[in-house]
C-alpha cells in the first residue's frame, strides 16, 4: 500500500559504463482529461523537464528516505531493494569533490528535453553545467546527505560494506561542509538589519534541514566526532534564526530571513530537524526550538486550511502543495519522537488531514489505494500531475501517520470541517478620499495579498469591511516600515483606536505586525490613517483579524471521529466553544498546552466529570452551517497556548 505510483514512476537507464541506473520519473501526468480528482486506476504518463532532465537527486533523495522508511516499519524486502537502488542513484551523482550533482537524462530524449541531440551539458546520462543542475551546496546536496544518513541507519549491522560505501560518501560530502560554510562557524552576516549565521549551506535555513536530518540519522548509528560536530554546528545555526511567537511574525519559525522577504511553507524541515537533533544528541535546547516553533506556528497552520502557503508577509492561502503539508506533519512527528508526548502526534494527525480533505478546496489529495499524491491545490484549479515530488511526500506523510499511536490518527476521507480562523482583508477593497490611492509599488520585495497596496497621506483615509463576524480579535497590519521618523498608522475598528509606529526604520520594508485586541460589532468598519511628515505615506497591503481564540473543527474516518484544534493569541486563559458534530462524551479527550508547547491540562471522559478548574462542557443544538457544527465542545485554552480536542461522533452522527 502507498507505493503502487511509485512503483510505476520507477525506469532504467543505462550508464555510458553499461551499469544499470535506477531513476523515477520527475513528472507524471493524467493520460486522460478529467475535470476532477482521476479515478484510481487511471493512467499516468511520465515526462521530462524542459532543459533539466527525467530524473534528479532532489527526488530520488526522498524517494530513498520512503523506502528505508517502509522498510523499517513492514520489513519490506522490495522496498529495501527499491532504497538501495536509489542510494546508489544519489552515489552515482556524487562527484570526486564530494559534491552533487542533479539531474539525469536519457541520451534518446535530449532533442525533447534540450532542443539538441548531443548538449554540452550533458556528460553521458549526467547533466552537469544547468542552473538546477551543477555542485554546489543546493537541495539536491543537502537532501542526498539526509538520504546516504538514513541509509547508513538502516544498512549498518545488515550490509556493512554497502553501510560502508554510504558513510564514504558522507565523509566526502563532510569535506565540502567543512572547507565551505562550516569554515566560517561562528561568523555572522547582516541581511536586511539583522545578523543570520554565516555557516549555513547556501546562506539558507531551507538548504540546510535536509542536512541536519541526514546527519542525525547517520550520527544515531555511528560512533563519528567529526559528523556530531559538524551535525552540532549546522544545529546551531537554525536555532539562532528562532524568531517570533504565537502574537509575533513569523510565529516561532526559523526561517532566517530579513524582516518583510516572503517565505513559504514547501519545505519547511527546520523543526523536524532540530527536534531530531536535539534527540540524538540528547541536546534539550534543540528540542525546545523545535516546540517553540510547532507550538506558535504548526498550530496557525491547523486552525486556518491546515497549510498557509506563504507569508508575503500576509498570510496567503495559496497555492498549497504536497510538500508543505509533508513538512509540517514532519515536524510534528520529529517532535512526538523526541518528547514523547501524544499531543504533538495528534496535532500531526490533523495537519495530515489535509490529504483527506482538510484543505482549502476541500478535495482529496492523496489516492490510498493508487498511492498517488496530487501536486497541490490552487485557487482555481487541483493540479492533477502525480510525479515523483508531490507523491514520495504525500507517502512520507502517510507513513508517519501510520506510526502515530492509536487515540493520535485521524483516517480519512474527511466529510466535513467548521471553523472559526483568521480572515484577510485586502485594503486593495478599501473606500479611499483623495488623500489615500492605490498603487503598485516597483521593486518592493514583498508578495500583496491582493497585488496592489493603499497609499494614504495625511489627512487621508482608506476605509473597509473587515469582513468578521461580531466578536473579539487580534488585529493586524501588513505596512511598509519607513526611514522617516514620527510616522504612525492609526486603524480604527468602529469607536476603537489602536495605533502602530512604522518609522525610524534602518531601510523601508513590508512588516506583519500585531495590534492590540479589539472588539468587533455588527457593522463595524475599518478606517485606516496616518500621522507624520507631510510629504510622507503609509503604504498599507492588509488588515489581518485573527480571533482572540481561534478554532477549527475537522470531521474525518469518513465522519466516525472528531478532531479539533483552539488557538489563543491573548494573555489571559480563555473558553473555546468549538463546534462539533455530535459525539460519543465518554471518548471525550482534551489536551491544553501553554505557549511553549508544555502540557498544562488533560481530561478524558465525560465532560460532567471534568474538574472545577479548567472544565470541559459539551452541548448539542448549536446553531451553525456546517454539519460538523451542530454540537459544541467547550474547552479551556491557556494564554497565548492551544488546545487539541479528539472524540468518536456519536452513532446518530454516523448514520
Amino acid at each position: 500500500m502507498y507505493l503502487e505510483h511509485l512503483e510505476r514512476l520507477h525506469d532504467t537507464l543505462e550508464t555510458p559504463d553499461g551499469d544499470e541506473l535506477h531513476v523515477w520519473w520527475i513528472y507524471a501526468i493524467p493520460a486522460g482529461e478529467y475535470e476532477s480528482r482521476p479515478p484510481t486506476d487511471a493512467e499516468y504518463e511520465p515526462f521530462p523537464a524542459s532543459n533539466e532532465g527525467i530524473a534528479c537527486v532532489d527526488d530520488v533523495a526522498r524517494i530513498a528516505v520512503v523506502y528505508l522508511t517502509h522498510y523499517r516499519l513492514q520489513g519490506d524486502d522490495h522496498s529495501r531493494e527499491r532504497a538501495r537502488q536509489a542510494l546508489e542513484f544519489v552515489r552515482y551523482m556524487q562527484r570526486d569533490d564530494g559534491q552533487f550533482l542533479n539531474f539525469v537524462t536519457d541520451p534518446g530524449m535530449n532533442e525533447e528535453v534540450f532542443g539538441e541531440s548531443d548538449p554540452d551539458v550533458v556528460d553521458g546520462v549526467r547533466v552537469d553545467g544547468t542552473m538546477t543542475s551543477q555542485p554546489k551546496l543546493a537541495f539536491w546536496s543537502t537532501r542526498a546527505c539526509w538520504a546516504l544518513g538514513e541509509g547508513y541507519r538502516t544498512f549498518a549491522g545488515e550490509d556493512d560494506a554497502f553501510a560502508d560505501t554510504l558513510s564514504d560518501a558522507l565523509d566526502a560530502y563532510l569535506d565540502v561542509l567543512e572547507s565551505g560554510p562550516l569554515s566560517s562557524y561562528d561568523d555572522y552576516e547582516t541581511k536586511g538589519g539583522v545578523e543570520v549565521p554565516a555557516w549555513l549551506p547556501n546562506g539558507d535555513t531551507y538548504t540546510t534541514a535536509p542536512a541536519v536530518l541526514g546527519l542525525a540519522a547517520y550520527c544515531r548509528e555511528a560512533d563519528d566526532e567529526r559528523a556530531r560536530t559538524a551535525l552540532r554546528r549546522l544545529a546551531d545555526g537554525l536555532q539562532e534564526t528562532g524568531s517570533g511567537d504565537t502574537v509575533t511574525h513569523p510565529f516561532g519559525a526559523h526561517i532566517g530571513k530579513p524582516p518583510g522577504q516572503p517565505w513559504h511553507t514547501w519545505g519547511l524541515r527546520q523543526a523536524p530537524a532540530l527536534a531530531r537533533t536535539g534527540d540524538v544528541l540528547g541536546a534539550a535546547e534543540y528540542v525546545d526550538a523545535a516546540r517553540h516553533e510547532v507550538a506558535a506556528l504548526h498550530t496557525l497552520h491547523c486552525s486556518y486550511d491546515a497549510q498557509i502557503a506563504s507569508f508575503g508577509p500576509a498570510p496567503l492561502p495559496y497555492h498549497q502543495l504536497s510538500y508543505g503539508t509533508d513538512a509540517l506533519v514532519h515536524g510534528c512527528t520529529e517532535l512526538w519522537r523526541a518528547t514523547g508526548d501524544t499531543s504533538w502526534a495528534r496535532l500531526g494527525a490533523q495537519l495530515g488531514a489535509w490529504y483527506h480533505g482538510n484543505n482549502a478546496e476541500r478535495v482529496r489529495m492523496f489516492d490510498t489505494e493508487a498511492g498517488r499524491g496530487y501536486d497541490g491545490v490552487y485557487e482555481d484549479a487541483i493540479d492533477l500531475k502525480s510525479g515523483a515530488e508531490s507523491t514520495v511526500a504525500a507517502v512520507r506523510t502517510m507513513l508517519d501517520l501510520e506510526r502515530y499511536p492509536e487515540t493520535a490518527r485521524l483516517a480519512g476521507p474527511v466529510t466535513d470541517v467548521d471553523d472559526h480562523s483568521f480572515t484577510v482583508a485586502d485594503t486593495e477593497t478599501a473606500e479611499t478620499n483623495a488623500w489615500a490611492t492605490r498603487f503598485d509599488p516597483e521593486g518592493a520585495s514583498a508578495v500583496f495579498s491582493g497585488g496592489r497596496v493603499v497609499k494614504v497621506f495625511e489627512p487621508g483615509e482608506a476605509t473597509l469591511d473587515p469582513g468578521v463576524e461580531p466578536g473579539e480579535y487580534r488585529p493586524y497590519v501588513v505596512v511598509e516600515r519607513t526611514i522617516a521618523p514620527e510616522s504612525t498608522v492609526v486603524v480604527d475598528v468602529g469607536d476603537q483606536r489602536r495605533t502602530l509606529s512604522i518609522g525610524d526604520a534602518d531601510d523601508a520594508r513590508y512588516e506583519f505586525r500585531a495590534l492590540d485586541p479589539v472588539e468587533v460589532a455588527d457593522g463595524d468598519r475599518v478606517t485606516l490613517s496616518y500621522r507624520g511628515a507631510r510629504d510622507r505615506s503609509a503604504h498599507i497591503d492588509a488588515l489581518v483579524f485573527h480571533p482572540t481564540v481561534a478554532w477549527r473543527t475537522v470531521v474525518g474516518d469518513g465522519g466516525g471521529a472528531v478532531a479539533a484544534v483552539a488557538r489563543s493569541v491573548v494573555d489571559d486563559r480563555r473558553t473555546a466553544a468549538v463546534a462539533s458534530p455530535r459525539i460519543d462524551t465518554a471518548s471525550l479527550s482534551v489536551r491544553a498546552l501553554d505557549e511553549t508547547g508544555a502540557p498544562v491540562r488533560t481530561f478524558d471522559g465525560d465532560p460532567d466529570e471534568s474538574p472545577e478548574d479548567g472544565p470541559v462542557a459539551y452541548r448539542e443544538g448549536a446553531e451553525r452551517d456546517s454539519a460538523a457544527g451542530d454540537a459544541v465542545v467547550e474547552v479551556p485554552v491557556e494564554p497565548r497556548g492551544f488546545t487539541l480536542v479528539r472524540a468518536g461522533a456519536s452513532e446518530a452522527t454516523r448514520r
